[in-house]
């Protein structure tokens, strides 16, 4: 039977409601770092302003990393003129149309703006024969523009004291429709929300387990958060990670199949003892109970954490939730909530609490391995002898 239900289920209505974008994660962390307190877990800040909790319930036993980051692609505010906010676009953020709404954050408020305009970048130069009729949005390349700033308009009175802000889609912070989840930022703060109920859980069940959370910011332009940890050496030396994602569904990773044991992404093959050990304990559980369910494959629609943290010599794997309309990307190019299937996320923190429970068994991994093939090896080894080749 599973231990993930309505408990949990809040916990991701409530994280994934949350504002935030790129360098402005501030109601994000604020959240976790309460959450966190009321767990009377220790919690710290790094120079970057990652965020590392620590459940030591059995320090003896091999400790794990999750890691999620707690931005989502955005608009940030660069200047008002006249009452029109230009903001520029960070993180790769779904292009609004003309008359699209957007929620603007500063200092606690929302206000609601519209999209007046798009300002595109210089299309490149080309020698290439130019068709006879061209766009003016398409250049004089024939290549598809780059938006790279919003014009956005307010109605009502500014106050004097705008100066700093964020933009994200006037979208549902949280709707949900039978099992499916629909909110404006699932990407990745359902991964943020996954590593809090595990904490939750690890401390309600007083559980064996030796677990670093980890809430890394800026990753949607360029893991900005996730390298300054790394390079910093605060984590333990070749500490496994696991990277937690809601990743672009794809056609062999569907919703409402299960979690995503994830092998790699679009740039890298994760660690294979990590990844033997996430499936190993997965097929466990779906042995146990014929409700979980899981899905093994490589997710190559972008790039995740596990990728730099295996650059950085962190034996590193990952855990996804099959996403549609990814970084809000609708249909026909419109801007839509992105969604995830309930009883995928479900799985996603059970299975993260059997591996944190589990890791005794990555001792003495490698041994493990070589025994099968020794195995086999030894049964025929007596028979095996140079051959004359004629």
């Amino acid at each position: 039977m599973s231990i993930i239900g309505e408990k949990q289920r809040k916990i991701l209505q409530e994280v994934v409601s949350l504002p935030t974008a790129p360098l402005h994660e501030q109601e994000v962390m604020r959240y976790v770092q309460n959450f966190v307190y009321r767990l009377a877990l220790p919690i710290r800040q790094d120079g970057y302003g990652n965020l590392i909790a620590e459940y030591a319930g059995d320090t003896k036993l091999p400790p794990l990393g999750c890691v999620a980051h707690m931005d989502h692609p955005g608009f940030l505010l660069e200047s008002i003129k006249n009452g029109c906010f230009k903001l520029a676009f960070y993180g790769g953020a779904a292009c609004p149309a003309k008359a699209d709404k957007l929620s603007f954050f500063c200092q606690g408020e929302e206000t609601i703006l519209s999209v007046e305009d798009l300002v595109y970048a210089p299309a490149p130069p080309t020698t290439q024969p130019q068709p006879t009729a061209v766009s003016p949005a398409q250049g004089t390349s024939g290549a598809a523009p780059k938006a790279t700033h919003v014009l956005a308009s307010y109605a009502g009175v500014l106050p004097d004291s705008v100066v700093a802000g964020f933009a994200m889609h006037q979208l549902p912070p949280f709707r949900q429709e039978g099992e499916i989840v629909y909110s404006r930022a699932i990407d990745d703060l359902a991964g943020c929300a996954a590593i809090l109920a595990l904490l939750e859980l690890l401390v309600e069940r007083k559980a064996r387990a030796y677990v670093y959370a980890i809430f890394t910011r800026a990753e949607e332009i360029g893991f900005i958060g996730a390298y300054g940890l790394a390079m910093s050496n605060i984590l333990p030396d070749k500490l496994p990670i696991v990277s937690l994602e809601a990743s672009k569904m794809l056609p062999l990773a569907e919703q409402g199949k299960g979690v995503v044991v994830r092998l790699g992404d679009k740039r890298a093959i994760f660690d294979a003892k990590i990844s033997t050990f996430l499936s190993e304990v997965a097929q466990e559980l779906a042995g146990e109970d014929a409700g979980f369910l899981f899905q093994r494959r490589l997710l190559d629609g972008g790039t995740c954490e596990g990728a730099l943290f295996n650059a950085f010599a962190y034996p590193a794997s990952g855990l996804a939730v099959p996403l549609a309309c990814y970084h809000n990307q609708g249909e026909q190019n419109r801007v839509a909530a992105e969604n995830i299937h309930l009883r995928d996320w479900y799985g996603m923190v059970e299975l993260l609490f059997a591996v944190s429970t589990c890791t005794s068994r990555l001792v003495g991994w490698e041994e493990g391995r070589l025994a099968y093939f020794t195995e086999r090896f030894n049964k025929y080894r007596d028979r095996f002898c140079p051959l004359p080749i004629v």
